[in-house]
């Protein structure tokens, strides 16, 4: 069976990476672009309840750029399982009260080795690296969430909210540069038929 997902476009160049990830899989995905949310159809965001995962995408700015996408999170968060990559980590944990602020170096294209801590995204995963494509990060997280991993340098990388069926990754599952992206695809589907 595939998963209906809607995956919110903030504008990123990966998008169509993301998709393609997630359709070698057991996904069937549709893109809407963050400006379509404006619109009459979109507007109170009741088409979101035919899907069966909402995808936070990556994506340029900071998570304050981005009202509405927080909107549909204050909605459908404990009701639809939410998965965000990269900027939607960010909008997840800025809906928290959680700043995430500029890191230095930025990391754009660099592969890095994280520290699984465990969750549901790295279930048959002890060790992999990873792509970072981010000038942005955090090493603080609201009790809701636990860290399901992080880097050396102690920037989170990957994040759950089991109660309210929440994850979130600051890296690019999608990338090339990811290891075992396959196993964490097939993760990400357990996860959400739970």
């Amino acid at each position: 069976m595939k998963i209906k997902t809607v995956l919110i476009n903030h504008f990123d160049s990966f998008i169509w990476n993301i998709k393609n990830w997630l359709e070698k899989g057991d996904f069937e995905v549709d893109i809407i672009s963050y400006s379509e949310l404006n619109q009459t159809f979109y507007k109170n965001f009741d088409f979101i309840k035919n899907y069966q995962l909402i995808l936070l995408s990556p994506g340029p700015k900071s998570p304050i750029d981005y009202p509405l996408t927080l909107k549909i999170v204050d909605k459908y968060s404990g009701i639809i399982p939410i998965f965000g990559i990269c900027l939607g980590m960010q909008l997840l944990l800025y809906k928290h009260g959680v700043l995430v602020k500029p890191i230095t170096p930025p990391y754009h294209g660099k592969k890095t080795d994280i520290n699984i801590i465990g969750g549901d995204f790295f279930k048959n995963i002890s060790q992999c690296s990873i792509a970072r494509y981010h000038s942005l990060g955090t090493s603080i997280i609201p009790d809701c969430y636990s860290i399901s991993a992080k880097t050396d340098d102690n920037i989170i990388m990957a994040i759950e909210d089991k109660k309210n069926r929440v994850m979130a990754v600051q890296f690019h599952p999608e990338s090339f540069l990811t290891e075992k992206s396959d196993i964490m695809r097939d993760n990400l589907y357990e996860w959400v038929m739970k």
